[in-house]
């Protein structure tokens, strides 16, 4: 199986005493971008509440390959119904609990039905 990284940056899975494991480079491949739309629907104490809809017809979602797994960002897997997409599970932080490290694991696109 090929895992291609189309989130925009670097994805770094590690091990659980933080030893790298593997590495997914992103300027291989096209970020895979999502255009969104919003409207306000109402507001709750003054402040506007919006409606955010995200376009499943990006213009440059890769071709369906067999052998083939993307990583993408949380957004893209929503707007999107397909089973080779998947997210990264289990973010790893810096000590200084902003700096992201890596991740532990890729998870399976949560929002395919």
């Amino acid at each position: 199986m090929i895992i291609e990284n189309l989130t925009g940056h670097t994805v770094t899975v590690l091990l659980w005493w933080d030893k790298v494991k593997h590495i997914f480079p992103s300027e291989k491949y096209p970020k895979l971008k999502v255009n969104q739309s919003s409207e306000i629907v109402g507001e709750i104490g003054g402040v506007p509440v919006l409606s955010i809809k995200f376009d499943t017809k990006s213009t440059n979602m890769p071709p369906k390959k067999r052998w083939v797994v993307y990583i993408v960002s949380s957004v893209a897997a929503q707007a999107s119904d397909r089973d080779d997409f998947y997210i990264v599970g289990d973010t790893v932080r810096g000590v200084d609990r902003r700096t992201i490290l890596g991740c532990r694991w890729i998870c399976k696109n949560p929002y395919f039905k």
